[in-house]
């Protein structure tokens, strides 16, 4: 806990968005996506960038 008056910094941190579907490649290659389309990953290495068709949640 924190003091009364004292600043409660774990409040004001913003989290790290992260990406809903990673690419095939990145998602097998645990590589961070950015999910352009094409990902930056696979763009710089020459890859096709392809995203697993998911079913939309019931």
């Amino acid at each position: 806990m924190y003091a009364p008056g004292t600043d409660y910094v774990g409040a004001s941190r913003k989290r790290q968005v992260r990406a809903v579907q990673a690419c095939n490649n990145c998602r097998n290659r645990k590589q961070k996506c950015d999910e352009a389309r094409p990902c930056q990953f696979c763009r710089e290495s020459g890859l096709k960038c392809e995203y697993k068709e998911v079913p939309p949640p019931k």
